[in-house]
């Protein structure tokens, strides 16, 4: 078969597995070193640089031989996808989104390990809808119960989160994906992994998800919207429909946090439309319909905002058929009360916004220090855009103490914030010294965020 019969039949290529997992392969992944990727694939599968050409598409034998040489190399997010789906590497490996075939059997027979095949057919299992086909599962897990791993993961994830909400995610991120490459990967992907259960599906994918707020909280958005595409897929192997609507909702939280309304809104209606194949949490299905509500004011559509505002409130009233998810943060009215008041001010109408962030401020205890001072810092922009110049400098002057030591980017991008509503009255001499509190608590914090956290250098989650 000459070259233009090979791209023709798209020559399929089919990489062992055993070369996936060696470290060779994974370092030369992890550093995106192709003329080592490209090299490997062509010695190990004895696949020439036509097949390899016409595996990945878009490329001649040529241009194989030259990455191979190290003459050229491979660039472009497009083509490394490319790469990822002729060779069989799973996306992150690479740092790319998952691939639209992880997780699918292989014609092959091979034994790639995978959340989508590990488990029962269930008669009950449903897809979820409206979800990207690459993150649509129908099959559930089962194997064997390890309870006392099980509950070593829950203290975890605990402790993890208590300390989360004390001190900021830019503090926590490393011990996150340390905990998750080397206690939960090993029994979903390596050699333990026969101890593969729902339980640790759904262990990885709350942890995973955290992990996404705690890199979010450090600035890293791009990376923060990986982790939460890669546990979604582990919370729907667990067959836990709740924990997979939650991690939708952090997904829209995070679409709106990006300036991505749109697909914010559809992430919350397909969240909304997953919950219809678990069980009724009233907790969650007020948040889904909180994030929908915020997305609609931020797209300027006021009538639906309210209306899926009131829903939320509706829904916080009711009591759950049953227990939710363990693995599910909570959504109380204080939460409810910080995200209406973001509703309202996107509105413009400030009035009915402060009431709302001074109700937030009233109902969030001290132990919960940093969704305090978000409540706080909103309150005060709120208040100085309003004019009420001394109690928007009451406000921030109470909280800069407390801001100090939060290990929280969007805590210093929101003070940032804040700086900047009060700006056009820095000839008053409380706001001058405001804002000069401001200047010096921000230059402290990049200090402490420059030394807490180094995402570039820190494992990824599994």
């Amino acid at each position: 078969m000459d070259e233009r019969e090979i791209q023709r039949a798209g020559y399929p290529l089919t990489i062992p597995d055993t070369l996936l997992r060696s470290e060779v392969m994974q370092r030369a992944c992890a550093t995106r070193n192709f003329r080592e990727i490209f090299r490997l694939v062509n010695r190990r599968t004895g696949s020439s640089h036509a097949a390899m050409a016409a595996a990945i598409g878009k490329m001649t034998s040529s241009r194989v031989s030259d990455i191979i040489r190290g003459v050229r190399g491979v660039r472009g997010q497009q083509v490394i996808e490319r790469v990822a789906d002729g060779f069989g590497i799973p996306g992150d490996m690479l740092g790319v989104p998952p691939r639209p075939w992880e997780g699918l059997p292989k014609s092959t027979g091979m034994d790639r390990i995978s959340v989508e095949t590990m488990g029962e057919c269930r008669p009950d299992a449903r897809p979820v809808t409206n979800l990207p086909v690459h993150l649509t599962v129908t099959q559930t897990s089962s194997g064997f119960t390890l309870p006392g791993r099980w509950n070593s993961d829950r203290a975890a994830m605990d402790s993890f989160r208590m300390a989360d909400r004390q001190l900021g995610g830019g503090h926590l991120y490393g011990a996150v994906t340390h905990y998750l490459n080397n206690s939960v990967a090993p029994r979903i992907f390596g050699a333990e992994n026969v101890g593969s259960t729902a339980e640790t599906f759904m262990a990885a994918a709350a942890l995973t998800e955290m992990a996404g707020w705690m890199a979010h909280d450090s600035g890293q958005g791009l990376r923060a919207r990986r982790h939460f595409e890669h546990a979604l897929p582990f919370a729907q192997a667990g067959s836990d429909h709740a924990l997979g609507s939650h991690i939708l909702a952090s997904m829209s939280h995070l679409a709106l946090q990006m300036d991505h309304s749109h697909e914010a809104v559809t992430l919350a209606r397909s969240g909304q439309e997953a919950m219809k194949a678990g069980p009724f949490i009233p907790a969650l299905t007020a948040r889904l319909h909180a994030m929908e509500g915020r997305a609609l004011a931020r797209t300027g559509h006021e009538a639906a905002s309210r209306r899926a505002i009131d829903a939320s409130a509706e829904f916080l009233t009711r009591m759950p058929c049953e227990p939710p998810s363990v693995w599910i943060s909570e959504f109380d009215m204080a939460s409810l009360a910080i995200e209406e008041a973001l509703c309202l001010q996107d509105l413009g109408q400030y009035s009915a916004a402060a009431r709302k962030a001074e109700q937030a401020v009233a109902l969030r205890s001290g132990d919960r220090a940093r969704s305090r001072a978000f409540g706080q810092i909103s309150l005060a922009v709120i208040r100085a855009k309003m004019g009420d110049l001394d109690v928007a400098c009451t406000i921030g002057n109470e909280l800069l103490e407390s801001c100090r030591a939060l290990g929280s980017l969007r805590i210093t991008q929101q003070l940032a914030d804040l700086a900047d509503a009060l700006h056009p009255f820095k000839a008053e001499a409380p706001v001058a010294g405001l804002l000069d509190s401001l200047l010096m608590v921000n230059r402290q914090r990049s200090l402490l965020l420059a030394g807490i956290v180094s995402l570039d250098t820190v494992g990824e989650t599994p």
